[in-house]
């Protein structure tokens, strides 16, 4: 089933790893107009990228509703490894994930995600059920012997997806 896999190995020494990884994108749809979608480095260097941007009914449109996880790896020996990026106001960038990525592929059109951490393997996959507003971001242990942890913290923005980034949010909204 080979077919259905596209792979993009990576190695520590490739010279032009940022960029390939900085210029590279994915896309997620969920057959109903709403997607997700980034970069391999997991930068969001767009307004278009998000990890959901929703399809609500009329009047509302397409919205940005999930923009970036922040994910912090904590090793059994206590030490802490970032993944993923982010691009600053004023173009300061940073690859926290870049050195341990191992492979980029798409399994049946879906992201994949390969890091190795001091003998740990994790794999991360990003899912849209079909109709479904709805994002599962998906981390998986692949080989590794000790206890880890995963801190996630979510970046949410409800703006239209027109709108420019620095929109402010016209009214509350809860988060549960």
């Amino acid at each position: 089933m080979d077919d259905w896999v596209l792979r993009i190995p990576w190695s520590a020494t490739m010279p032009s790893k940022a960029e390939i990884l900085l210029t590279q994108e994915w896309l997620v749809t969920n057959g109903l107009g709403g997607y997700a979608s980034g970069t391999l480095a997991g930068v969001a260097s767009r307004r278009y990228h998000s990890l959901l941007i929703a399809a609500l009914p009329t009047p509302l449109g397409r919205q940005v509703m999930l923009n970036h996880l922040s994910e912090l790896l904590r090793l059994p020996d206590g030490t802490t490894v970032l993944f993923g990026g982010e691009e600053r106001a004023g173009g300061a960038l940073e690859l926290h994930g870049a050195d341990y990525l191992l492979e980029f592929r798409l399994e049946k059109g879906l992201p994949v995600w390969r890091y190795e951490v001091s003998g740990f393997a994790i794999e991360k996959r990003i899912l849209l059920p079909h109709q479904q507003n709805t994002v599962h971001v998906n981390y998986r242990l692949v080989s590794g012997a000790g206890v880890i942890r995963l801190k996630m913290r979510p970046s949410v923005h409800f703006r239209p997806h027109e709108a420019p980034v620095s929109i402010e949010h016209a009214g509350p909204y809860t988060l549960s």
